[in-house]
């Protein structure tokens, strides 16, 4: 089995990317799996082996009129042009299987303010607010992010607004995103993870931790998810938490991952309020797979070698569903 990699990209998560797929090929070929690897540059450019890569529809990734065999692609590709629908649209167009949810979940889930809206109606999602100028901000704490963004990079909590230039700031967050929306900040929140995982041949959900991040400072900054070397994540045996929250977080992680018609694996997000109440704060459809992220944390409940035989088998199954029952032709 030859599953190929593909990760880097032209998005402002490049380089969590690279860290996420050096772990990924450690743990794969750990289980005897094989790997290659698909490299996209910052400016777009597809290279396997330092070679450009040609990509034909209905065929695949090919170098100098070679096709590059493999069983399976997994991208690992955080952010634009990877969570957002965009290289699974690709994958689709060349036709083969790959370990990702589909083009319209990873573009839902991916933007938030659309998430939001979609979502509010059936979930305790945290309120949102769509900001074009200064005019639209009423808080004076509260967070401010970009709709299309991840590893809190493009995420700015404000705790007065009249201490910083506001104008600037929606200004630097649009020059990675046009869509940038506010979220109340939730004080002393208690920030809850879990990772929900298809069984396509089973049909049916397996549901993960959560865990709870015990950051060092209230809020999480991408050098507080990679490089805090005292950043705990507290497993669910471990959690000091009432059964029923654990339920409900539970329960709503999969009603989650249903409406967002998953049919891979997510992370979903929440914050617990000092009052019990709970908030959706988003889904991560391609989340961090770097040594510390935390839905690598959640999917040791399994085991690595349990996750990729699921992933793998899912992807291998929505490939035949897709090609009217033809199964791929495996290299073993």
């Amino acid at each position: 089995m030859i599953i190929l990699l593909i990760y880097g990209g032209a998005s402002s998560e490049h380089d969590v990317s690279i860290k996420s797929k050096d772990y990924i090929k450690q743990i794969l070929t750990s289980l005897g799996y094989k790997t290659k690897e698909l490299f996209i540059t910052k400016d777009g450019t597809y290279l396997y082996q330092n070679k450009e890569v040609s990509i034909i529809p209905n065929k695949g990734f090919f170098i100098d009129l070679k096709k590059i065999e493999f069983d399976v692609a997994f991208p690992i590709l955080h952010g634009i042009n990877g969570e957002d629908g965009t290289i699974q649209a690709l994958l689709e167009i060349i036709n083969v299987p790959y370990i990702s949810e589909g083009i319209m979940t990873s573009a839902i889930g991916m933007n938030k303010a659309i998430f939001h809206d979609l979502l509010k109606s059936r979930f305790p999602v945290i309120p949102s607010k769509r900001i074009k100028t200064i005019d639209d901000i009423d808080k004076n704490k509260y967070v401010l992010k970009v709709s299309n963004g991840g590893s809190s990079i493009g995420v700015y909590l404000v705790e007065n607004k009249d201490a910083i230039d506001t104008e600037a700031l929606i200004n630097e967050l649009k020059k990675l995103d046009d869509n940038i929306i506010m979220q109340p900040w939730i004080e002393e929140a208690r920030e809850l993870e879990l990772g929900v995982i298809k069984d396509l041949e089973y049909d049916c959900e397996i549901v993960l931790g959560p865990v709870e991040i015990k950051k060092q400072n209230q809020f999480f900054s991408y050098d507080d998810k990679y490089n805090d070397l005292n950043l705990k994540i507290l497993t669910r045996d471990e959690l000091i938490l009432d059964k029923e929250i654990i339920l409900k977080l539970r329960e709503l992680a999969k009603d989650v991952f249903n409406a967002l018609e998953g049919n891979m694996y997510m992370r979903v997000d929440f914050l617990l309020s000092k009052d019990g109440t709970i908030y959706l704060n988003e889904v991560n459809t391609i989340p961090g797979l770097t040594r510390t992220s935390h839905f690598i944390v959640l999917a040791k409940e399994i085991g690595f070698d349990n996750l990729f035989k699921l992933l793998i088998n899912n992807a291998l199954i929505s490939y035949k569903r897709k090609n009217h029952g033809k199964s791929p032709i495996l290299s073993c």
